[in-house]
């Protein structure tokens, strides 16, 4: 009872840190806009930039997903092999991928991201995944975190609702707990995606219940960022002690 209440591993510094609560008091929440590119650190889908300045006129990122070709799993806290610390390339290039330049500084990350974007489908449902990666300088995206949310429960779970084709909706999906010193010279990055099998079963974009979404429907997903819809994620940034 005399220990503090919290022990984080910090990943990147690789060390064990007591705190006082979660999230960390300290935290400055601090938003990375999703924008053009190219980053030049990946042959993604639009090798699009993080960026701390809020995006002006821009293009929408459009890509395809057919449910029967799945972006793959790979690593993180999957229940299948490859599990953990994995280069997450082979999906990166098959996402949409945001990536800051190289960072000046570290940048530690604690606490819980959450990624607010703006969305249309051709489909009346379709999946949307996220996943967020430590870019080191050889190019090397360590996966830290990812997480889904299925377009109808963009409300609630409780709350189902099908989207109309071609509408633009607001999505938020928060991640989980996350912990990670970003060292100077790599790189924050997000990949967005509507898959990522076998860690979800792929949706079909049909709108129907699991059991019955087959045959599926190849969907065209588009991302917006833009002044009038500026997609960010909010990072819990913890200030360097002084």
């Amino acid at each position: 009872m005399d220990e503090d209440p919290v022990r984080i591993f910090v990943m990147g510094a690789n060390v064990w840190r007591d705190e006082q609560e979660f999230p960390l008091a300290r935290t400055a929440y601090t938003d990375y806009f999703l924008s053009s590119g190219p980053s030049g650190s990946i042959d993604s889908l639009n090798d699009g930039v993080l960026a701390l300045s809020r995006p002006g006129t821009e293009e929408p990122d459009r890509y395809e997903y057919d449910p029967m070709r799945p972006v793959p799993s790979i690593g993180g806290d999957l229940f299948v092999e490859p599990r953990g610390a994995r280069d997450h390339r082979p999906a990166d290039r098959r996402s949409l991928t945001y990536t800051t330049p190289p960072l000046e500084e570290d940048v530690e990350i604690t606490g819980l991201p959450t990624i607010e974007f703006y969305a249309s489908s051709s489909a009346v449902d379709t999946d949307w995944v996220v996943a967020i990666t430590d870019v080191h300088p050889d190019g090397y995206s360590q996966i830290l975190r990812q997480n889904i949310l299925r377009a109808r429960y963009r409300d609630g779970d409780e709350q189902p609702v099908l989207m109309k084709p071609g509408e633009i909706y607001k999505f938020e999906i928060e991640l989980y707990p996350i912990s990670n010193l970003f060292k100077q010279g790599h790189r924050i990055r997000i990949a967005l995606s509507s898959s990522s099998f076998p860690k979800w079963y792929p949706n079909g974009n049909t709108g129907k219940e699991i059991d019955e979404d087959v045959p599926g429907i190849v969907a065209t997903n588009t991302i917006y960022h833009d002044e009038n819809h500026p997609s960010r994620i909010v990072l819990p940034v913890i200030p360097a002690p002084r």
